[in-house]
C-alpha cells in the first residue's frame, strides 16, 4: 500500500512538473516580447543629464537637449535626468503621458498652465503614495491637458532615482494606457503566480520530507516574490498604498535576502555532494557580506548595494560553471541542469547589462528588461525545483533498492536459519548416535574386565587403551557440541559466586596426570562468573598442556587477582608448560578454527578447543593471549568477576 501511495505521489508530481515547465516555457518568450502596436503621439524627444541635480526648470529650458531614442539606456547612473517631450499638434482629449519603468523613485512632470510662463507641477514615483497618484495604472501616468484645436504641447520630466536602467516615455489615449497596463499586469501576475506555486510546492515537499533544501528553495522564491511585487508596484498598490517607503525598503531587503538564500542553497548543495572547500568560498563571502549590504541600504547607499548585487550574480554564474567540474554529483542530470542554469543566468544578466549600458540596441522595452528579477527568479526557481525533485527521485530509488536488498537479506537469513536448525538437529542426532556405540564399547570393556579374574597383562593394556580411546572420542564430540552451541548463541552465560581456587584444585585432581601439575594461587575470594563455562575452559587449557608438553615435564598453573583502571576487577590464570624445541604452535593461527600444530597429529583432537575458549572468554568480557618462548608455552586467561 505504501509503495502504491509513493507511485501515486510520483505520478502526481510528474504531472505537476510538466504543467509547471509548460507554463514557464510559455511565459519566458512572452516576457521577452516588446510592446508593439500602441500609438505614440510624440513628435520629438530629448534628454539632458544633470549630474548635480541642481538645475531648475527655467535653467533647463535654456539648455540644449540631446535627441532621445524611443528607449533610452542609461546604465547605472545616479544623475538626475531631464526629459523634454513635444506632443503632436492635434485636437485630442483624454491623452496621457506614460513613463516606464514604474520603479522610478522621484518623478516630477511639468505641464504648461494657463499663462505664458505658468507651469503645472505633478509629482509621481515610488516615493509618492499610490492613493495620491491619480490613476490606477501600475506604471507612471499623468493626464495631459485637453486641446480643442490643434496646438503644440511641450512637457518636461525630471527623473531622480537610484536605478536609471532604461527610460521610455509615450503619449497615448487613456484607454490605450489602461489596456497596456492590463496586459502587462496579467503577464506579471502570471509570473508571480508561478513563483508562488514554486514557493508553495517547496513548503509542501519540506513538510513531507523535512529536507532543509526544500525549505531554503521555498524561502528563496518567497523573497523573489516580494522583489518582483515591489518592482512591479504591486506592494504599493495592494499592501502599502499609504506607505511607499516601507514597500521600497521591503523590496530592497528581500532582494538581498534572495541572493543570500540562493548562496546558502548552493553552499549546502555542494557540501551535500562533498565538494572541495574552495568551491563554496564565494557563497561564504556573500553570506558574510549580506548584513553589510542591508546596513548600506538602511544608510541610503541602495545604488551601491544594487551594483554589488548585480556584480555578484554575474561573477557567481561564471564561478558556478567552473566549480561544477570539481563536485561529485554522481548524477549527470543534476550536473547538466546546474550547468544550464548558471549559463542561462550569466547570458541573461549579460544581455540585460549590455542593453542597459546601451551597447545593444533597444527598440522597445520588454517585460524582462523592465522586471529582470522575474525572469531570473523563474529560471532559478525551476532549476531548484528540478534539482530537488531529481534528488528526491534518486533517494526514493535508493531507498527502494535498500528495501529490496533488506528483504532479500531477510529471506536469505530465514533460509540460513532454517538450514542451521536442520544442521543442528542433524548434528545432535549424529552426536547421540555416536555416543551410543561408544557407551556400548565402554560397557563391553567393563564387562570383560569384571568377568575375567586372572586377566593377562596384554588384555589389560588393550582394555585400558579402549577406555582411553572412548574418553578421547567423547571429548571430541563434546568440543564439537560446545562449539556449535557457542556459534549459534544457544549457550547463555550466567553469573554466580564461584571459588576459582577450589574449582582449579578439583580439575587438577580429576585430570589424567595430576602429579605433573603444580598450582600456585593468590586468589582467595570468590568471584562472580559462570562455573560451568569456567570449568570447561580451564579443563581445556589443562588437558592441552598435559597432552602437548614434554613427557614427565611439569605444568604450572598460576592464579591471582587482576584489576584494571575504571574499577574493573577479576582474576588472571596462567598455564605454563614446556615443549620440545621447534614444537611451538603458530601464534597467528593458534585461535583459529580447526587449527592443529604440525607435531600434534599423534594426539586425538579437533582444533576447536582454543577457538572455543577464546570466543567464550570474549563473550564473558575477558580474553586469552598466547605468550611463547623457545621451549615454553604460556596461555594467560583474564576474566572479570
Amino acid at each position: 500500500m505504501q509503495q502504491g501511495r509513493k507511485a501515486t505521489r510520483t505520478g502526481w508530481e510528474r504531472w505537476l512538473l510538466t504543467c509547471l515547465l509548460a507554463c514557464v516555457a510559455v511565459f519566458l518568450p512572452l516576457s521577452l516580447q516588446a510592446d508593439d502596436g500602441l500609438p505614440d503621439h510624440i513628435s520629438s524627444r530629448g534628454y539632458l543629464m544633470d549630474p548635480d541635480g541642481n538645475l531648475t526648470l527655467g535653467q533647463v529650458e535654456q539648455l540644449p537637449f540631446r535627441p532621445m531614442p524611443q528607449v533610452l539606456a542609461l546604465g547605472h547612473t545616479s544623475a538626475v535626468i531631464w526629459l523634454r517631450v513635444d506632443v503632436e499638434p492635434m485636437a485630442a482629449r483624454d491623452l496621457v503621458l506614460t513613463l516606464q519603468p514604474p520603479y522610478l523613485e522621484d518623478v516630477r512632470v511639468f505641464l504648461p498652465g494657463t499663462g505664458v510662463d505658468d507651469w503645472q507641477h505633478v509629482r509621481l514615483g515610488m516615493h509618492v503614495p499610490y492613493t495620491e497618484r491619480g490613476r490606477s495604472e501600475g506604471h507612471i501616468v499623468v493626464n495631459l491637458p485637453d486641446r480643442a484645436t490643434p496646438a503644440n504641447l511641450r512637457a518636461y520630466i525630471r527623473v531622480q532615482s537610484v536605478q536609471h536602467l532604461v527610460l521610455k516615455v509615450q503619449v497615448m489615449h487613456a484607454q490605450k494606457s489602461l489596456q497596456q497596463d492590463m496586459q502587462r499586469s496579467l503577464l506579471v501576475s502570471f509570473g508571480v503566480g508561478l513563483l508562488l506555486t514554486l514557493a508553495v510546492l517547496g513548503l509542501l515537499h519540506w513538510g513531507s520530507s523535512r529536507d532543509r533544501q526544500w525549505l531554503i528553495a521555498a524561502a528563496t522564491m518567497a523573497c523573489m516574490l516580494l522583489v518582483v511585487s515591489g518592482t512591479a508596484g504591486l506592494l504599493d498598490k495592494y499592501l502599502f498604498p499609504q506607505q511607499p517607503l516601507l514597500a521600497t525598503g521591503l523590496k530592497d531587503v528581500a532582494s538581498i535576502g534572495y541572493m543570500a538564500l540562493m548562496q546558502w542553497y548552493f553552499l549546502r548543495l555542494f557540501r551535500l555532494y562533498q565538494a572541495p572547500g574552495w568551491t563554496v568560498l564565494p557563497n561564504r563571502m556573500y553570506l558574510a557580506m549580506a548584513p553589510l549590504l542591508l546596513l548600506a541600504v538602511w544608510l541610503g547607499y541602495a545604488r551601491e548595494a544594487w551594483l554589488l548585487h548585480v556584480a555578484v550574480i554575474i561573477m557567481y554564474g561564471f564561478w558556478g560553471l567552473f566549480s561544477l567540474w570539481f563536485v561529485r554529483f554522481g548524477d549527470g542530470y543534476i550536473r547538466v541542469l546546474l550547468a544550464l542554469l548558471f549559463l542561462a543566468q550569466v547570458m541573461m544578466v549579460l544581455y540585460l547589462e549590455l542593453s542597459w549600458l546601451g551597447l545593444l540596441p533597444l527598440t522597445d522595452v520588454s517585460l524582462s528588461v523592465l522586471y529582470p528579477e522575474l525572469a531570473i527568479g523563474l529560471l532559478v526557481g525551476v532549476a531548484q525545483f528540478l534539482v530537488q525533485w531529481r534528488r528526491d527521485h534518486l533517494a526514493l530509488r535508493s531507498a527502494l533498492m535498500v528495501r529490496m536488498r533488506a528483504e532479500r537479506m531477510q529471506q536469505e537469513l530465514y533460509w540460513e536459519t532454517s538450514r542451521r536448525e536442520e544442521m543442528d538437529g542433524l548434528l545432535g542426532m549424529l552426536l547421540h548416535e555416536l555416543k551410543t556405540p561408544l557407551s556400548a564399547i565402554r560397557l563391553g570393556a567393563l564387562a570383560v574386565a569384571k568377568g575375567w579374574e586372572d586377566m593377562p597383562p596384554l588384555v589389560t593394556g588393550r582394555l585400558q587403551r579402549i577406555h582411553q580411546s572412548v574418553d578421547a572420542m567423547n571429548m571430541v564430540l563434546d568440543k564439537v557440541r560446545h562449539t556449535d552451541r557457542m556459534e549459534t548463541g544457544a549457550w547463555q552465560i550466567s553469573r554466580e559466586s564461584c571459588d576459582v581456587q577450589v574449582l582449579v584444585q578439583q580439575l587438577v585432581a580429576e585430570c589424567s596426570q595430576p602429579l605433573r601439575v603444580r598450582l600456585e594461587s593468590g586468589l582467595e575470594q570468590p568471584v562472580q562468573t559462570d562455573p560451568d563455562l569456567l570449568r570447561l575452559m580451564i579443563g581445556n587449557l589443562l588437558e592441552n598442556a598435559l597432552a602437548y608438553s614434554e613427557p614427565e615435564s611439569e605444568v604450572c598453573i598460576h592464579l591471582q587477582p587482576w584489576s584494571q583502571g575504571g574499577g574493573k576487577e577479576g582474576f588472571r590464570l596462567r598455564v605454563c608448560n614446556r615443549v620440545a624445541e621447534g614444537h611451538q604452535p603458530d601464534a597467528s593461527r593458534l585461535f583459529t578454527k580447526y587449527y592443529r600444530a604440525e607435531h600434534s597429529h599423534q594426539h586425538t583432537g579437533t582444533g576447536l578447543g582454543l577457538y572455543w575458549v577464546r570466543h567464550v572468554a570474549l563473550a564473558m568480557g575477558g580474553d586469552i593471549v598466547y605468550q611463547g618462548e623457545l621451549d615454553e608455552v604460556v596461555f594467560e586467561l583474564t576474566l572479570p568477576g
